[in-house]
Parts: C-alpha cells; structure tokens; sequence
C-alpha cells in the first residue's frame, strides 16, 4: 500500500520537473512527454480480437492520448484503510491534475502546480499509513475489492489488471502470514492463470525482444480470469 501512493508521488514529482523544464523560451524539452501517457495506447496489436477498446475511455475523444494510470493509486480498494484517499474525484488536487492532463495541450505551468499539490496530498497519506497497522479486518475487503473488475469507474486496461494482481498477491500472502491457520487460501494454480495471461512473450513467431505489448491480453479472457478468483468454488 505505501509502494502504491510512493511509486504514485514519485511519479508526480517527475511530472513537475518535465513540465518546468518545459516552460522556459530556449527550452528544448518536450512537452506534453509522451512517457507520462498510456503505453498501451499506442503499443498494441491493431486486431479488435486481441486489443478490443481496452484503453480507451468511455468518453474519450478518438485518437486522443490517455494519462498514464500504472503509477496512479488504487483509491478504491484501498478505502478501508485511507478513508480520506479521495484523489479521483474532480476537485481533489489529484482529479484537478487529471483533468488538465487529459486535453490535447496541457498547460506546463499549471501542470507544475497541480502535480505539486498531489504530490504534497499523497505524502501526507502515506505518513500517516506508516503510522498506522494493517489489521486482517481491513485486508480482506481491499482483498474482496482488488478482485473486482468493476471497482472502479475507468475501463479496465492491462495497466490496472496487473496492478489488481499484484494487489491480489500481496494482500493474500499478507493475510497468511497474519492468520497462518486460513483455510481459505486464494488457489495458486488460478493465481498462475492470471499471471500468465498478463505476462509479456519473450518470443512472437520467429522474432524476440519484442514488447509492443502483453502477447496474450485479452480483455474478456482477464475478466474470467478474475471472475474465477470471485467464484465461492475457489476458496474451498
């Protein structure tokens, strides 16, 4: 939970720097940098079989370039033990952030503030996270909620399907530690399945090296895959 909202203000905190060394007149750095924005957006088979949509925002204008969401923490599953982690929503500093990072231009200056701002907001959560301890009643339903692909509002991306993995093995493996008789142990063999379906290929055909995208994504198939880890069948 800490590497999420860290790795997140890290990030903001690289933001501002490429949007102020952006702003001067001589600059020559660019901007907007496409590194902030979604990979997958652009790196990914053109076939709607294999690549259908899963980027692209309900309202998002065709062609238009979606904000990163790797380092972007996961608010909702993460509730129960930060209450007040209310990034997402539109006047927060993070969603007023998204916002301006979200139009064809953003402006580097404001980019600079807000980015600031967020930075500052998430610094503070993860203090007071530090502080605290995590008790079994609060991981299970961030357990229940990384195991949801409908927590939250955004479509599901490769992005955010690997980081509810992620999330799913940590908050598992926590819990085993913290209750080592629980019966009810997530099966590894489903965990496996996730993985491998999120995993990048070492090798395409004859050709290697190539990491234009996760080579087995596909976005019903993630779902069963979750799916299978919300099955009551699964936890015997």
């Amino acid at each position: 939970m800490l590497g999420q909202l860290l790795s997140a203000k890290a990030s903001l905190n690289l933001l501002e720097s490429r949007a102020a060394r952006s702003i001067p007149d001589d600059s020559t750095s660019p901007w907007p940098e496409f590194a902030e924005y979604s990979c997958f957006s652009c790196h990914h088979e053109l076939g709607k079989e294999i690549w259908p949509g899963a980027n692209i925002a309900p309202t998002a204008r065709a062609g238009s370039l979606q904000w990163g969401t790797w380092y972007s923490p996961m608010t909702k599953v993460l509730l129960p033990v930060a209450p007040s982690l209310n990034l997402e929503t539109p006047d927060s500093s993070y969603g007023l952030l998204k916002a301006e990072m979200t139009r064809p231009l953003p402006d580097a200056a404001l980019v600079v503030r807000r980015a600031h701002a967020a930075s500052e907001e998430l610094g503070r959560l993860a203090e007071a996270l530090n502080r605290g301890q995590i008790r079994p009643s609060e991981i299970r339903p961030m357990l229940e909620a990384a195991r949801n692909t409908e927590i939250e509002e955004q479509p599901l991306d490769w992005d955010r399907a690997a980081r509810q993995y992620l999330a799913i093995v940590a908050f598992d493996n926590a819990l085993g530690e913290l209750e080592p008789g629980r019966a009810n142990r997530l099966p590894r063999f489903r965990l496996e399945a996730l993985f491998k379906d999120l995993d990048f290929p070492g090798k395409v055909g004859n050709r290697t090296g190539l990491f234009d995208s996760p080579g087995r994504w596909n976005l019903l198939q993630i779902k069963e895959d979750f799916d299978s880890l919300l099955d009551p069948r699964a936890n015997p």
